[in-house]
């Protein structure tokens, strides 16, 4: 069976080359994709379609393919949406990615329903006299059930007012193309200049939003917003329901994730869709003039206490508004923050508005309609500063300072640090791998440029500069009169006990005797194998050779297990190292998808307690800090030699041949490990704990523990699974393949702070 798209005039709405890579993938695949229709009315800004796909031996599906523009982030959130989850199991439609164009990545999902003629987008239900009452049931579930369990790490955004308005303007989870051009191009023709302080043409002066976004967004008025999961661009057209029969709140599909984020202002998606909903309204029917246009703001701001004037143009608007506000408030105030959702709602729909004024609305008359978003972006901050007028910035004394030329972009020190650290390790990774053998998928280096290009407009000038040229190196042949490549240093066995004063770029940890030796045997240090159940603490320095000046490592065993509360002692031969990062290699249990020979290595690691109340967490999770989750998460699905070491770490085993092992790496955001005292390993199982969140792949006592002693320095856990935590035959096979993971991923893709930190000052 030949792949084949059909005929060109089929797919007008994508560019040549993502018709080429689209139909070379259905040739490789030997699929026949068939497009049905076009999605939408081009609203959305990229093109969408309902296919069908067939494909040898199997059957004939429908899917939505989305053709995604150059910023590939968009499809890296998405998938990062998923998981197993019961609210993503019931509410987001599978994903896949296609391939991967210069234009952009081809993405296609499961139809939403699976039955695209039952299942259609929100805006073709805004006629349904009973949709009031069904938003109020989905946003409800949006808020609270998408965050149940609620992400790892905190639930409170932290910021000002005018940096949330800043980064709304500028894009939340990537960056905009022309943030603000539109706005700013419309207030220069209207006399508008963020010099005034208030709006002389408003009937109550209003707080102009352009004095506000001129304010430093790194005041010390700092704003704390509940925050979870979020889809970052709810509307109407990227919704789902079912239209066919009774509209069911509770039954409902999302797609387009593209700008999904695990900690978001709470209150910026509903506000996003009442405003899609008022769009779509000026768009199709409803005039803006003197009467309409203040009684839709009223209606939007305060629809409890809005009386809307009796007319043809307003079926139901109040309704739609208050069922929205109302379910906000309702999940806030299960929580006791009612009153401050309140103030985050006016804030969030000032941000939304202001957006919306600087988008291509495509209406009518869209002066009168960028004037009356704008207007509705002041009266909104009008409202937010009478509930929380501490956070009001000082504009007067700005306005007469001066006035912003462009909406600032809100960048700080600590946002353009943590761009430097980024881009510097995406840098280090474009020069490693399209210099090595393996090189790099077509889909990552897209990933890793479009991070690059997303993350570079915080940098300073002068980092930008240096930076530029390192990620430039990587495409760059090799200079003629350049030195002769150094030959890499060949694998060898390196023993050595530590001398004084010598520089500790990574330790790795081990609690038990057996994996002790296990690590000790895939980094090749065989020589030492009959000390290494010596009682005490033991440390052999052994090195991983790479370009460059090769990582020293130091593996070392502690005589008891870290826990909760435990004795520092037991973490005592670390401090002596004072090593640049730290690593705890070992076994753990894993729940029943996995299997001995799969190495897990969380995102995240919490605390768990086990009461008559049930499984608790008693202490906020500890992340694995970003610049080591930034190397593993490039890492991910990249050619590596891990399955080669861990071979070779198995044909050493003495004895009979172990068991058949897969090696295989488990690692992402939405992987973490439940770390506890031994008491939750006898009262609960892995599956218990993952049934609970399944985001939890293993258990043991150790990890959050080794994260929290770990805090300011760079660290992370390999954990191999094991079935029974007792068999030392398991844990030694479990803590080596593990153990050849870290050893790969030294060789080649790590980045040692102080390396990247001297390329870069």
């Amino acid at each position: 069976m030949e792949g084949s798209i059909g005929p060109d005039s089929d797919w007008a709405l994508i560019s040549d080359e993502q018709r080429e890579m689209l139909r070379r993938w259905a040739t490789v695949k030997s699929a026949t994709i068939t497009r049905e229709e076009w999605l939408g009315d081009g609203t959305s800004g990229v093109p969408v379609a309902v296919a069908t796909i067939r494909m040898p031996h199997l059957t004939r599906h429908k899917v939505i393919l989305r053709f995604y523009e150059r910023d590939s982030r968009e499809i890296k959130r998405a998938l990062l949406a998923q998981d197993q989850s019961p609210f993503c199991k019931k509410h987001i439609p599978q994903v896949e990615t296609v391939t991967v164009a210069r234009e952009g990545p081809i993405a296609y999902f499961d139809v939403a329903g699976q039955d695209s003629a039952v299942w259609r987008p929100l805006v073709e239900a805004m006629d349904r006299p009973d949709l009031p009452a069904h938003l109020q049931g989905m946003i409800t579930s949006i808020l609270r059930d998408w965050n149940t369990p609620p992400p790892p790490g905190s639930d409170v955004w932290e910021g000002t007012a005018e940096g949330y308005l800043a980064r709304m303007i500028h894009g939340w989870s990537h960056p905009r193309s022309d943030p603000g051009a539109r706005l700013l191009r419309w207030a220069s023709e209207n006399g508008i200049a963020a010099t005034q302080e208030r709006l002389p043409w408003s009937r109550k002066a209003l707080l102009n939003p352009l004095a506000v976004l001129g304010a430093d967004p790194n005041s010390s008025r700092r704003l704390h917003f509940l925050a979870g999961r979020a889809h970052g661009d709810l509307n109407v057209r990227n919704i789902f329901l079912k239209i066919d029969s009774e509209l069911d709140g509770t039954d409902y599909q999302l797609i387009d994730l593209g700008g999904f984020d695990s900690h978001s202002p709470l209150a910026r998606d509903p506000m996003h869709l009442l405003l899609s909903i008022t769009a779509e309204w000026i768009r199709d029917y409803l005039i803006i003039n003197d009467n309409t246009g203040p009684a839709l703001i009223n209606a939007l701001l305060d629809p409890t206490g809005t009386r809307l004037p009796q007319s043809n143009d307003f079926k139901g608007h109040r309704e739609i508004s208050n069922a929205i506000h109302q379910a906000g408030r309702e999940v806030a105030s299960a929580h006791g923050f009612g009153g401050e959702w309140t103030a985050q709602t006016m804030l969030s729909l000032a941000g939304c508005a202001l957006l919306f004024a600087d988008r291509d609305l495509r209406m009518r008359d869209e002066q009168v309609a960028r004037t009356w978003f704008f207007t509705l972006a002041a009266s909104a901050l009008d409202r937010y500063f009478e509930l929380a007028p501490a956070a009001r910035p000082d504009t007067a004394r700005l306005a007469q300072e001066q006035g912003p030329q462009a909406v600032p972009e809100p960048v700080g020190p600590a946002e353009s640090q943590a761009a430097t650290e980024s881009c510097s390790t995406i840098a280090h990774l474009l020069n490693k791998r399209t210099r090595s053998a393996s090189g790099l998928h077509p889909e990552q280096l897209a990933l890793l440029l479009a991070d690059y290009g997303s993350r570079a407009p915080l940098l300073t000038e002068d980092r930008r500069v240096k930076l530029a040229a390192a990620a430039m190196g990587a495409f760059s042949p090799p200079s003629v009169t350049s030195a002769p490549r150094v030959p890499r240093p060949r694998r060898t066995d390196v023993v050595r006990s530590h001398p004084d004063g010598q520089e500790v770029d990574v330790a790795v940890l081990t609690t038990d005797a057996a994996e002790f030796r296990a690590v000790l045997a895939a980094f090749g240090a065989t020589a030492v194998d009959s000390n290494a159940d010596r009682e005490g603490s033991r440390r052999v320095a052994v090195e991983a050779p790479r370009l460059g000046r090769p990582l020293s490592v130091q593996i070392v065993r502690v005589p008891e297990r870290l826990r909760h509360g435990g004795p520092s002692t037991a973490f005592g031969p670390i401090e002596e190292l004072v090593p640049h990062a730290c690593v705890l290699v070992g076994s753990a249990r894993g729940h029943r998808r996995r299997r001995l020979g799969d190495v897990v290595v969380p995102a995240w690691v919490g605390r768990y307690t086990h009461t008559q109340a049930g499984i608790i967490t008693p202490a906020a999770p500890v992340r694995i800090p970003e610049h080591i989750r930034t190397l593993l998460a490039y890492y991910e699905g990249a050619p590596t030699l891990f399955e080669d070491l861990a071979a070779r770490f198995l044909r050493s085993v003495p004895g009979d041949a172990p068991p058949r092992i897969v090696p295989r790496v488990v690692l992402g955001d939405a992987v973490a490990v439940a770390s506890g005292d031994p008491e939750l390993l006898d009262s609960v199982t892995p599956d218990d704990l993952h049934g609970e969140d399944p985001r939890l792949e293993a258990v043991d006592t150790e990890s959050y523990e080794f994260g929290t002693r770990n805090a300011g320095r760079l660290w992370a856990v390999l954990r191999g699974i094991v079935v029974d935590s007792t068999d030392d035959a398991q844990k030694f096979l479990a803590a080596g393949v593990a153990a050849a993971c870290l050893r790969d991923f030294l060789e080649h893709d790590y980045l040692p702070t102080a390396a990247y930190r001297s390329a870069v000052s």
